[in-house]
């Protein structure tokens, strides 16, 4: 069975990288653990929030996966998530975000 963790406001935050880490570490916001038995990989817990996740919504042949022919929808990272501090998952760095191909830096406003 694929297993998915989804973001989807307003159901819940809006933000994967927290949703990564909350399934690594299973750790509360006030830091207590809940089913410590649960914890999954980073590998996992990435492939949850991407490609089986698009698997369960029936479309992996468009996106989840950085391939040839599928929607350039990614993120940049700031530092590797396999080789991060798992307590700290939630710093890292967002460096740019692509929307179709395109980077979306130019789209932001300074006021």
């Amino acid at each position: 069975m694929r297993v998915s963790f989804h973001c989807d406001a307003p159901m819940t935050w809006p933000d994967a990288l927290k949703c990564l880490h909350v399934a690594v570490t299973r750790r509360t916001l006030k830091g207590a653990v809940i089913g410590e038995a649960q914890r999954v990989s980073v590998e996992k817990a990435l492939r949850a929030v991407t490609i089986d996740a698009a698997y369960q919504l029936r479309m992996d042949h468009w996106i989840g996966s950085i391939e040839v022919g599928k929607a350039a929808d990614f993120v940049v990272l700031g530092g590797n998530p396999l080789d991060w501090d798992t307590e700290r998952l939630m710093e890292i760095p967002i460096v740019d975000t692509y929307v179709d191909g395109r980077s979306t830096r130019h789209d932001l406003k300074v006021h």
